[in-house]
């Protein structure tokens, strides 16, 4: 089964070859961008926009989907190393097979148009740079620093709207590394100040002398997936909203990352690493499910590790236990609880020095 060209449009290839055209528009609630095909063996179609992507177990079934869709859109075949961007190599190696994923041709376009801007500045080691002002709060008033407004529209005019959004992609595909960098930066559209916009030079320098080590996927990875979390705490002194971050390894390799500011202010360190818990496990029901749903539950049978380095938000998910750290957290978060109790998730505390986020 494969979208046509409506969301809901659906045509079936029978096992015969011909097929059956079904206009299911209305059932569906959104359209679907994967789909699982069983003919002579089982097929995966990825659909985004206009590009098509699938691993097939049969080259036949290739075949025939491929002029299943060159029949209805007619359809262009391209190397199946580029895609969206990014480049796939895969290796094997005395039995290890290895996918890596990365773009640096487009970095290197992106790094053309603003190193200017970087002078001879060398490489940096940190992808964002540690001493930037996420507060803004003069430290002898402790009020908020006005940006200036022509100061932003300088450094507007220089593109930085053009860097953030040149820099969400390669984080979002191939760079978890980017992905704090781009939540900070983000919030500076509408009024950027110079720290931001060199701050963003600094990412993309520091992406660009990494740019052949995107993410790498191993056949002797990890076979069931493993959540790793952290949140900041006081990080903030202007909202006193911190940011969280997490990602889902599987096969070795990072398949879900997140880098946000919290919509809440936490009163704790623990009760932002409770809430950070929460929005994995959000993402790591997310992927249970849909390993479950291709076939794949054999992966998830046993509770997805959650592994954070805050013991009391370990405990709080773990137990029923009402304590003056936990009486006022927002109900939402609580439904960590009730993931542990049907086996969904386990809660870890491990050591910060192991938590490689």
């Amino acid at each position: 089964v494969y979208n046509g060209t409506l969301p809901g449009s659906i045509i079936i290839i029978m096992p015969n070859g011909e097929r059956e055209s079904h206009d299911l528009r209305g059932q569906f609630r959104k359209p679907s961008c994967i789909f699982k095909i069983e003919m002579r063996g089982v097929s995966y179609i990825v659909i985004h926009t206009d590009d098509v992507d699938g691993v097939l177990e049969d080259p036949r079934d290739a075949k025939d989907i491929c002029d299943a869709f060159d029949n209805e859109f007619g359809i262009k075949m391209t190397d199946v190393q580029f895609m969206l961007g990014n480049v796939r190599n895969m290796t094997e190696k005395n039995g290890v097979t290895k996918l890596s994923i990365s773009q640096p041709s487009y970095l290197e376009a992106m790094w053309d148009k603003f190193k200017v801007h970087r002078g001879n500045a060398k490489a940096p080691k940190e992808p964002f740079p540690k001493d930037f002002d996420l507060s803004r709060i003069d430290k002898h008033s402790r009020k908020e620093l006005l940006i200036d407004p022509v100061e932003s529209r300088q450094v507007l005019d220089k593109g930085f709207r053009e860097l953030v959004g040149g820099l969400l992609w390669p984080a979002r595909n191939a760079y978890p590394a980017a992905s704090f960098a781009c939540s900070v930066l983000s919030r500076y559209m509408q009024t950027p100040t110079e720290e931001a916009f060199d701050a963003g030079i600094h990412t993309l320098h520091y992406l660009v002398e990494h740019r052949h080590e995107g993410i790498i996927f191993s056949s002797d990875g990890n076979l069931e997936p493993i959540c790793f979390y952290d949140s900041a705490h006081m990080q903030n002194l202007c909202n006193h909203k911190s940011s969280y971050k997490f990602v889902i390894t599987w096969m070795g390799g990072p398949i879900v990352y997140v880098s946000k500011q919290h919509t809440l202010v936490g009163l704790s360190s623990a009760e932002d690493e409770y809430m950070t818990l929460t929005h994995a496990f959000k993402w790591v029901m997310w992927l249970r499910n849909l390993l479950k749903e291709m076939g794949y539950g054999y992966l998830v049978t046993n509770p997805t590790l959650m592994l954070g380095d805050n013991a009391q938000a370990d405990r709080w998910a773990r137990g029923a236990m009402i304590t003056n750290g936990d009486r006022h957290i927002e109900r939402d978060f609580h439904k960590i609880k009730e993931a542990v109790e049907r086996g969904h998730i386990e809660p870890r505390k491990i050591n910060l020095s192991t938590n490689f986020i």
